[in-house]
């Protein structure tokens, strides 16, 4: 029972053994499942490494940090995998973090393009 001897349902969340198949039915593995989520949710949050982790919701700026394992509540980008809650991801045209991202890479363009012209103005 409980969480024990199943190490791998940490490791490996795509491996099961014949005892978490047989538990299917009965409902136990959806309690050994929900145990290994609220054990793994109190480390995240209690822990400075993994809590640090998280992500600070560029849009509404809230300073509490949001887990893309929140499936319920949080969106990720699919491109730069920044989270945001939900609600608020519902406002975006583009991503904050991709448009930084854009406008860097068209800044660096820009600059390396004058620099050319200069270089071929002084030959």
């Amino acid at each position: 029972g409980g969480g024990s001897n199943r190490e791998h349902l940490y490791t490996d969340t795509e491996m099961f053994s014949v005892q978490d198949v047989a538990g299917i039915q009965s409902g136990e593995l959806a309690s050994v499942l929900r145990l290994c989520i609220d054990v793994c949710e109190k480390h995240i949050t209690s822990c400075l490494v993994c809590s640090g982790r998280g992500f600070i919701c560029e849009i509404c700026k809230d300073k509490r940090p949001v887990y893309p394992y929140n499936l319920d509540s949080t969106s990720q980008c699919g491109d730069c995998f920044t989270v945001f809650h939900s609600t608020c991801a519902k406002t975006l045209v583009q991503c904050p973090r991709c448009e930084r991202i854009s406008s860097r890479e068209l800044n660096s363009l820009i600059t390396e393009t004058k620099l050319r012209r200069e270089l071929r103005e002084t030959d």
